[in-house]
Parts: structure tokens; sequence; C-alpha cells
């Protein structure tokens, strides 16, 4: 009997039907992947990134500091420093540390310990903070240079750990012993100029960085400057170091040293002398400059300009303000123009001599007073000299004489093209001699070039239209002989033109400072500046017969009865000699100069030669006359209290 309310199999599938096995396989496998999923990641992250971890946990940690190179040291020829540098203590932090509120707000309480305004160390952290040309974790410094031994070191030493991500950094500060008396000679240090960023950003420099600034610091900036290094510091999230501390370093290399052939004995004379020279004209604008060369050598043993500007103070940002002093300290008088005045005779008489135009020892009547053309000469003094020789012209620098040697003899014996163009002798000689060009010293900035003027000259450098501006006359040939008109020579070329006369081989140099540069770790010389100069130009030639009776007249300047300069050196017996002069600079007193060189005794060769100028101070023979008597003799070992103080009875 069949049963309908049967149905055959079960209700649902058991565990052991086909289906729910699939069900559980499908369930197994979406369960197997997911695990495996998360293996794989545990391992990825334990194992691949576990090294990417650790180099950005580390990077948080180790702090990479710019330890900064010392500078290198500038020296005279004996090893006496003249630019060094000493030790110092900075308040320091690093804007990354720095820039929170927290931090901000103890910025406050350190600016009142410091003497400062809160808002000025505020706006520095956040400047830096921000600023994508300076590296946020360079420290900033807050105050430099604190004493340690003052009361502000010691408190602040004390208490560091109530100002976190602040500390006390040790530095090295500029410093220059002899101050005032080098500061042309040597410039200082501070921040980039605005006019040198963009050059000195490609020669790998920060924006922050501290360089030379005019002088010696300037001109040998890439010797000097040396070579950072870097240091590897685990900190903590203040910024402080951890107990683990530097992690690992690259030494800094100093700076090289840069030996001059300075002597600092006769650079302070120098400078001392101008001092006290200037200050006793009283004038309003006054100032004046002086150079000594080695004649064999062309090295620069002495230079100096005064008013002084101090290299301590401009170094630390804490210079006066220079550009209000109607004295004008900026300008360094070495290198500066001026009109050669009477210094210029000696190169007058070269030029005739060896144009064959002058005997030395024929004689010229030096009245009180020549007519050339149509206008009135005057002698110095308006005195009367009677007929005189070479020597004697130069030695009592008479300026009538010196007039007609320049109508009678060169100008009017020139040739017709030579009287239009001013290309006489006379301009021949000066060129030959340097005048109108640089000298190329190894100094910053620049010097100048002064002017040798001839028709060429004047077209390009007068006023269209005004007199004489597209013409050369035989006016402006007197004019030029005893260094008057339009002619202007720097102190600096006029020593090194009387050197090269002075030098045997007649040899114009290339002044330099540097004598050689040493590497502060091998001690090994890395540069000679002597031996990179162009090869020196040899004068034309300058027969004996020629030089031995400009010698008389040097001599007789210092030594005869009547020389211009006598009462000053004439207490050396002719030790040393030289030529005074007296530049007119209307409507402003004259400029005073003298050119000399020693020892100028029979048989020994010169072996220096100095220029001095004095702007707006008279006479040369009675102001610079005495500065250049007391500065060779220095440079000669001998007792400078010999020098007279000048009479002022002549040029």
């Amino acid at each position: 009997m069949t049963d309908h309310g049967h149905i055959d199999g079960p209700l649902v599938d058991g565990p052991g039907t086909a289906a729910s096995q699939r069900r559980l396989a499908l369930f197994g496998s979406v369960v197997g992947v997911l695990l495996l999923a998360l293996v794989l990641r545990l391992w990825f992250l334990q194992v691949v990134g576990a090294q990417d971890f650790q180099q950005q946990a580390t990077a948080n940690s180790i702090r990479t500091v710019v330890v900064p190179a010392a500078r290198g040291v500038i020296v005279d020829r004996e090893g006496r420093p003249i630019a060094r540098n000493r030790n110092g203590w900075d308040v320091v932090g690093i804007a990354t540390d720095l820039n929170n509120e927290p931090s901000l707000a103890m910025l406050g309480r350190l600016a009142r310990a410091l003497g400062e305004k809160p808002q000025r160390l505020q706006n520095m952290v956040r400047a830096n903070a921000n600023s994508k040309r300076r590296d946020p974790a360079r420290p900033i410094v807050f105050k430099d240079d604190i004493d340690p031994k003052s009361d502000l070191f010691l408190a602040l030493n004390e208490r560091l750990d109530e100002f976190p991500g602040i500390r006390l950094q040790p530095s090295q500060k500029r410093f220059y012993p002899d101050g005032e008396y080098v500061s042309h000679l040597v410039g200082a240090v501070g921040p980039i100029p605005r006019e040198r960023a963009a050059a000195l950003k490609k020669a790998g420099y920060r924006a922050d960085a501290t360089v030379g600034v005019g002088g010696l610091e300037q001109y040998y900036e890439a010797y000097l400057r040396g070579q950072d290094g870097t240091r590897k510091v685990e900190v903590d999230v203040s910024g402080n170091a951890t107990a683990r501390g530097v992690i690992s370093e690259v030494p800094a290399h100093a700076g090289a040293t840069v030996q001059t052939s300075i002597d600092l004995d006769v650079q302070t004379m120098l400078a001392r002398e101008l001092r006290e020279k200037v200050l006793l004209q009283g004038a309003q604008y006054s100032g004046g400059g002086g150079v000594v060369l080695d004649i064999q050598t062309g090295e620069v043993v002495a230079l100096a300009s005064f008013p002084f500007m101090d290299p301590n103070k401009i170094s630390i940002g804490k210079a006066p303000n220079y550009n209000k002093n109607k004295r004008e300290p900026a300008r360094n008088r070495a290198t500066w123009a001026y009109p050669p005045a009477s210094t210029m005779k000696t190169v007058t008489a070269i030029a005739a001599l060896e144009a064959g135009v002058l005997s030395p020892t024929e004689l010229i009547r030096s009245p009180k007073k020549i007519k050339i053309l149509d206008r009135e000469y005057k002698n110095f003094r308006e005195l009367d000299q009677g007929w005189i020789p070479l020597p004697v012209a130069l030695a009592v620098s008479s300026d009538t004489y010196f007039y007609q040697v320049a109508y009678d003899r060169i100008y009017e014996r020139s040739t017709p093209d030579e009287q239009r163009s001013g290309d006489n002798a006379l301009y021949k000689w000066s060129t030959a001699l340097g005048f109108g060009q640089p000298t190329n010293i190894d100094l910053m900035p620049g010097e100048f070039a002064g002017d040798v003027p001839n028709r060429l000259w004047r077209t390009q450098n007068l006023e269209k239209g005004s007199p004489g501006w597209n013409q050369w006359r035989a006016g402006d040939t007197v004019n030029m002989s005893v260094g008057q008109g339009d002619l202007k020579v720097t102190p600096l070329q006029m020593a090194r033109a009387y050197a090269a006369i002075l030098d045997p081989e007649h040899r114009l140099q290339t002044p330099t400072i540097a004598h050689k540069i040493v590497d502060s770790t091998t001690q090994q010389t890395i540069f000679e500046p002597a031996r990179a100069r162009k090869v020196p130009t040899e004068l034309p030639p300058i027969s004996p017969g020629t030089l031995e009776p400009i010698l008389q007249g040097l001599v007789g300047a210092t030594t005869s009865g009547d020389g211009t300069a006598s009462s000053v050196f004439g207490r050396f017996g002719g030790l040393m000699a030289g030529k005074t002069g007296t530049a007119e600079n209307a409507p402003r007193p004259d400029h005073a100069w003298f050119v000399g060189y020693g020892p100028a005794t029979p048989g020994l060769q010169p072996k220096y030669v100095v220029a001095v100028v004095v702007e707006n101070a008279g006479l040369g023979g009675s102001v610079a006359a005495p500065i250049a008597c007391h500065t060779l003799a220095v440079a000669l070992d001998v007792d400078y209290r010999k020098c007279g103080n000048g009479s002022g009875k002549s040029d």
C-alpha cells in the first residue's frame, strides 16, 4: 500500500552531502586567503618595511649639524698676527625646535635675560623656520660673543634647563690685534653683501655665511674660508642632545694662513704718523695715505690710509656710521688718485734727458716768473734761483726751470703730430711708468687707475664744448711737467714708478701684499702670489747718464742747504733721498706729497721706496716728508727720532 504522505530523502542537506562539502570548502578558502593576507602583511611590516621605518625614526632623532671651519689667519712677514680668531660664546637655538607656542613664550623670558626685545627673538624664529634660503636646522644666534667671565654667561650656564631648546655654543670671532692701523690693508669680515650674494651662492656659500669684506680678507676669501665639517647628533623632542650624543663627524678644515710681506713695525709707524699729521692740520675734510714698497721684489711693506675704520667693530656689526664722517674713512688714500705735483719732475727729467733735448749740466735760468705764449707762470714763492743745472733744479724744486724744459725742449721739439695729440716724450714716459693704469695689487676694493691726459683723453673725458676739450695745447704739457692739470696719480703708482727707476733692471712690478699661502694642516705652501703675477714690464732704456744727475738731485733735496726736505732728513747724512710736492687744490688748501727711498748712500742699492700724500695740508716738505722720514727710518732700522718736523721753506 502506498503512503502518499512520505517523501524520499532528508528535508535539508546533511553533513555528508556534496553541497555542504562545497560550502565548507569555500568558507575555508576565504578564511585561508584572509589569514594568508594577514600573515603577508605582518611579514611585510616586520621584515620589508622595517628598514624604512627605522630610517624614519632615525631621521626624527638624528640631526646633522654644520661645523663651521675656522677662518685662516693673516700674518706679517715675521709671522705676527694681522688677523686671527679668538674664542667666544653665542646663545643659539634651532628654529624647528622653537617654532611652537610654548617655546615662543619661553623666548620672551630669554629676551629679558639677554636685554633684548621678545618680539625680535620670536620674529627671528618664525623667519628662519619659514625661510626657503636658510637651513631651518642651522642654529640661530640670539646673542653673540658673550664674555665667559660675565654674570650673564654664568647665570645662563647654570639655568639653561629653564630654556628648553636654547644652548651656549662656542664660536670663533675675528680679531685684529692692531685694529685701525691695518684697516685699509686687511678689511674685515661680515654678512654677505647684497651685490656679491649671487656669485657666492654659486660658489656654495650659505646665505647666512660670514665672508671677507674689503682688503685682504675679501681678496683671499677662497683661501681663508676653509671647509665646513658636519656632525650627526642624536637629539630628543626638544632638540637637546641625548646621552648618546655625537653619532658621527666629518671634521672641518681650517682656512689657509696668508703670510704677507707687511712689516708691522713699519705699518704701525706709517699709520701713526698719518694720523698725527692729518689731525694736526685740523682740516675738516683732510686725510692721508701712504705705501712702502720693496724695490727689488715689488712687495708691499706697509700700506695705510687715514681716517681709519675699526675692523674689530665692523666684524661684529658695531661700527659707527662712517657715511656721516666728512673725512670719508672708507676712502683708501693709498690707492686714490691726486695731482702728483713736483714729484712728477723726476719723470719730466727722464723724458727730456732720454729724448736728448736736455743736458744735465747745462745751466737754465730759474727766475721768479716766466711768460710762455700768452700766459705767465710763477716760480714757487716767486723765488729767483739764478742759473742752475738739473740736479739743483730737482733739489730746490724749481718750477720755472721745468716750465722751460717742458715748453722749449719737450713741446717745441716734438713732431707736429705729437704737438697736436700730446703723445710726446713726457706722455710716453708717464704711461711707461704705469700712470693711468691699475697696478693690479692684491687688494679689495679696486684701485684708481688715475689719468694721463693727451688730446684723445680730453675728448673722452672733458665736457664737449668746454675750453680745450678736443685739443692739446702747449700749456697742457707745461702743467703736466710739474704734476698739475689733468694728470692724476695714486701714491701706490708713484711708489711703483720710483721703484722701477731705482731698480737696476728698471722693471715695473705688480705690487703684492701676500707673500705665500700655507695650508693650515700640512703647513705646505699652496700658493705664491708673487709667482702668479704677470712678468714685470721693462721700462724703455734709461742710461746711467740720465739716472745719475737725477739721483744727485733727489739726494740734494734731503741734504743740501736749499733742499726742500733737508730740514727733515738732514741729520741722516744722505741715507734717505726723495722729492717733495705741493699739489694745487683750489679752492681748498694744497695736497702735500713726498716720494723717497733708502738707502741712498753711494755704493748701496736702494731697498725701499715710500710715497705719502696728505690732503689739504699745504707743503710736502713740512707735512708729507716727516711721515716718510719716520716710516723709512723704521724700515731701514735707524733712529727715527733724527727726523725733523719740516721747515716748510720750500715745495
